[in-house]
């Protein structure tokens, strides 16, 4: 039964990503004007509704649905940009006694890195864009007591590393 159920629904997302590839590829490029990243956005989308598949609710059309994932990816593609070009303007020239402070800098950006990437979001908003746990709460749609949690256990689990 349960293989049925997975070709079944396997078959069904083949033909959404048939029919909806290129209108994907189209709207994530109307967000970031970039065709390479636009191709990588849709592919991210389809991949996340796959792993997602038997969790999803059609509560909405294909379509809709489709267009929030991509949204968010894109979101998320700007902010990784914004936060490159904070670490890229953090790369003026240095005067004496900084070089601890770009070694600091690098060690953050490793760190960062190998963060799951939904606690990077809360860490960059948090961190970067001094964004309050409200904030954050509402632009990730978690709840709020969720994003002190998160931070919480990932600060402490970073400095452990140390």
């Amino acid at each position: 039964m349960t293989n049925r159920i997975t070709h079944c629904l396997d078959h069904w997302l083949e033909n959404m990503y048939r029919e909806y590839y290129r209108w994907a590829v189209n709207m994530a490029h109307r967000f970031i004007h970039n065709r390479d990243e636009a191709e990588d956005i849709a592919q991210e989308a389809f991949l996340r509704i796959y792993i997602a598949r038997f969790e999803y609710q059609p509560t909405a059309q294909f379509k809709t649905y489709l267009y929030q994932i991509i949204r968010n990816l894109c979101v998320d593609f700007f902010r990784n940009e914004r936060l490159k070009e904070q670490l890229d303007a953090a790369d003026l020239p240095l005067s004496d006694g900084s070089h601890k402070n770009s070694i600091d800098r690098i060690e953050a950006e490793e760190n960062l890195a190998r963060l799951p990437n939904h606690v990077r979001n809360i860490f960059i908003l948090y961190y970067l864009e001094n964004r309050s746990y409200k904030e954050i709460a509402r632009i990730l749609n978690i709840p709020e007591n969720a994003v002190g949690n998160i931070l919480y256990y990932w600060r402490k689990k970073i400095t452990k590393k140390k």
